[in-house]
This record gives structure tokens, sequence and C-alpha cells, in this order.
């Protein structure tokens, strides 16, 4: 049920068994699976039911320190978080994607694969995804895309998107919120700052509806605000409190998907890298590395999209006719190539805290997105292998555009994607969260999102941000 004001003190007074911070895609899925096993759940959203204004955005607004950024508009403050703007891409995580590398420092999660797959299946339920088949060959019309080929022993694979709707989370469950029993859901309510109570119990310091302030207490405290907002309470909160919330990696490793549009590729025609549907709900096919590309040291998972393009006018008509590249029922055609990838944990990326105070007097956001050269090159040799294997297969020819690292003044296409803040780690020697998501060093803090993952791979995060909420809500259901 959704509460007043009045009602929210009441409830911060007698207490919940959890609290919830943040009414986004792992803030909803935390209270509605925690619910399901008849926990009391006070979910705290700092928005209202619909898009704030200018006004009420106010402690969004920050300063960009390194590279653009777009800091304000890659967040949505009101209910149902950034799945008001979700283009709905769903992709588990990669295996590899939690194995460490040891080329790249601090990869690898302090969890598997096997431990996370369960939740998966949860996830897709939550997100409405009609299937969580990946396998290009379990999808019987994947044939007819007319993708490339690649053999077991190559260094590239075709991968599987899948789409939510999307799942607008504020919308689809916002009735399932308001008729349970055991969540009471407050809106414009802020989270100010942590205080460490004198049993060593966490306590939230809170402006509600009215800006009236006050603490709200529970068994357990969750975090759910996203990567920006998760890593400013926690520096905030050290930095006026006795407690360390997190220590020296809070605000750290902050990263997010980039794209760069890199070549031009000469192939058959017809070739479909683009959404298509099929018996088991729209599909879209993209190249990856392969698994054994993946074990060479120093390579970072990415993938590559191909989109059709006007003809090269350095090279003629005929040349699309070749026969010694494509058959007598074939043609050329030209596809731009554009690569995306994530970033590998880069400490001097991150998330600082301003001089300059937000609307409610808590200290605005300094961004310093950071992207290392390495992530840059990573996406090079890729492209370079792929040319070779295209070459080499007689699939196609490849055409290198940009060979550059882009100037760090210049902007880039991003996911809007807010990863690594709070890293999940087996110490805090390397992260902020253990891997039941608890903050080193709290008894009863915890953290959910995409800031909690120690590295990202390709794949958009809220399909696995959904499948962390529910292990966690599944971990936290156990305890007493």
């Amino acid at each position: 049920m959704f509460v007043n004001s009045e009602e929210l003190n009441q409830l911060s007074n007698h207490g919940a068994d959890v609290v919830v911070v943040g009414a986004g895609p792992a803030g909803i899925t935390l209270a509605l699976e925690l619910a399901a096993r008849k926990k009391k759940v006070l979910l705290l959203e700092a928005g209202g039911l619909n898009p704030p204004s200018e006004t009420e955005n106010d402690p969004y607004k920050g300063e960009i320190a390194a590279r653009p950024y777009p800091l304000t508009s890659s967040r949505l403050r009101y209910f149902g978080g950034t799945s008001n703007h979700w283009g709905g891409w769903v992709r588990p995580l990669d295996r590899e994607d939690f194995e460490p590398n040891e080329d790249i420092p601090y990869s690898g999660w302090p969890i598997d694969y096997d431990e996370l797959a369960p939740y998966y299946k949860t996830a897709h339920n939550i997100c409405e995804v009609q299937s969580d088949q990946y396998d290009p060959n379990k999808i019987q019309e994947l044939a007819e895309f007319n993708l490339f080929r690649f053999d077991t022993n190559a260094d590239f694979r075709n991968a599987i998107f899948r789409f939510s709707p999307p799942t607008r989370f504020g919308d689809r469950y916002r009735q399932d919120i308001k008729q349970s029993s055991y969540i009471f859901c407050a809106l414009n309510t802020q989270l100010l700052h942590l205080e460490c109570s004198p049993s060593g119990r966490t306590t939230l310091v809170c402006l509600d509806s009215r800006k009236n302030r006050l603490s709200v207490g529970a068994k357990q405290l969750i975090l759910a605000m996203g990567g920006i907002e998760n890593a400013r309470t926690l520096l905030y909160s050290s930095a006026i409190g006795p407690r360390d919330f997190g220590g020296d990696w809070v605000g750290r490793c902050f990263a997010d998907h980039f794209a760069l549009a890199t070549s031009l590729v000469l192939a058959r025609s017809e070739i479909n890298y683009d959404r298509v549907t099929t018996s088991s709900g729209d599909v879209m096919a993209k190249i990856a590395p392969s698994r054994n590309m993946l074990r060479q040291a120093g390579i970072g998972n990415l993938m590559i999209s191909l989109y059709p393009s006007k003809r090269d006018e350095t090279l003629g008509v005929r040349y699309l006719e070749n026969r010694t590249f494509f058959k007598e029922s074939e043609r050329g055609w030209h596809y731009v190539l554009r690569v995306t990838t994530g970033q590998r944990p880069n400490r001097v990326s991150r998330v600082k805290l301003s001089d300059d105070r937000d609307i409610d007097g808590r200290p605005r956001t300094i961004l310093k997105w950071n992207i290392a050269h390495e992530d840059f090159d990573n996406a090079f040799v890729c492209i370079n292998k792929f040319s070779r294997y295209l070459g080499t297969t007689g699939q196609g020819r490849l055409k290198v555009e940009m060979e550059e690292v882009p100037e760090p003044s210049r902007a880039l296409d991003v996911g809007m994607h807010h990863i690594g803040t709070t890293r999940m780690a087996p110490s805090k020697n390397y992260g902020v969260v253990n891997k039941d998501c608890k903050v080193f060093g709290t008894p009863d803090l915890y953290v959910a999102g995409s800031s909690i993952f120690p590295t990202s791979g390709y794949s958009n995060p809220t399909l696995t941000i959904v499948a962390l909420a529910a292990r966690l809500a599944d971990h936290i259901g156990k305890l007493g």
C-alpha cells in the first residue's frame, strides 16, 4: 500500500522488517520478493508518480570533471526509476564476465554464474521476457537471419539478445504494491544520510513529503538508488559521521558501456543483426568474443553490431559484384561496424562529493568518468581480429576508419548504465559489499543495483540487476 507522511512516521516508530530505498527495478523487485516471503517492507522513493519538476530534480544536478557524461538526463527521479526510459534489451551476463582475467586488475566476481542462474529465471518473469533461451543453435528461425558463420574454434560467436516489452516497473507493479499488506511505499521521501546508533545499528535520516525530518530503522536496510546516489549517500554519511560506510572503494570504478563506430564492412547483402520476431519472442543477434578468446590475457568482453550503410565511394559498383568474394546469387553490401564495450575496473573513474549543496543541503555529485586506454585498445584489437577472420573465411572485408583513442573532451555514445561504484568483492580490500551485498563492517546495511557489479561485460544491466535483487531478497528472507 502507499502511505502518507503521518503513516510513514508511525512505521518509522514501530519498525519494519526491511527498508528499501529507491523504487526502480531493483527496489520494486526487492519489495515484491520480500513481501512474497512475508517480510514487512517499507519502500522509500524520493520522487512521485510522475516525472519531476526542475526544482524536484535539483538533487540530481552535479559537476562533470572529466569526459562529458549525461549525469542528469541518465537518471529518472520518480516511481519506477530508470525503467521509465529503458529500451527493454535483456541478456544475462556471460559466464566469462564473472571470471577473473589475469591481465585485468580487480576483475572477477566473488560469486559465479551458477550462483545467479536460478535468479535469472525469476528475472525473466519479472521483466516479462517470453523466453530465457539464448543458445543460437536452439532458436529455429536463426538460420533465416543470414548471419556471419563462426566455427567452433573461431575467436567470435553470434550472441542473442531478447526483449522486455519493456516493463515499466512503476506502472506494471503499482497495483501489486498498492494492494500488498506487506509493502508500505512512501513517495517524495528523500534519504539524507545514514547514522550509526550506539548499538552499532544503521539508521536512515530522511525528509518526508512535507519536508519533516525523521529517522527510520529496520532489521535490514537496502540502498537501491542507482550507481550515483548509492555512492553519494555512503560518501556523505561517512564524511559527517563516526562510521566509515564502505571504505576507500566507495564511488570508485564508475563504469558505463560506450560505443564506437570504428569500421566499414563489405560483405554479402541482407545480413541481419537487427531485431527480428520469432516464435519465442523478439530476438536480436550481435557478435561477441568466444570463450577461447576471452581466456586470452587482457581481452575484455564486448559486442559488435552491423548496420546497413551507403556504398563506400572509394569502391566501385563492380567491386560489389566481384565473384572472388561473392557467389553469383549474392551481391556485396556495406555495413557500419559499431563496437560496444564495458570498462575494466578503474579506480580513478569515480563519484566524489562537491562543496556545492543541493536543495536539501547535501553535497552535490562530482562525476569523473575516466576510460582507460586499455579499454579502447581492447576494442581495436578485437576489431582487427574480426577483420582477419572475415578475410580468411572469405565472408567479407573490413575497412578500419577509427584507430585513435577519442580525445578526453569528446562525448561518447553511452548506455547510461551506472556501474561499479559500490562493487562486490571478497573482502573490504577490493570493494564495498560482500557476496551477499552487505556493506563491509556493518551489521544491517545492503546495496542493490548495478553499482555492485565488479565488471559488466557488454550486456544491458537491467536483467542482472533484477536477478541480483531476487537473490538478495532470498538471502534476507532466510534471516531472522
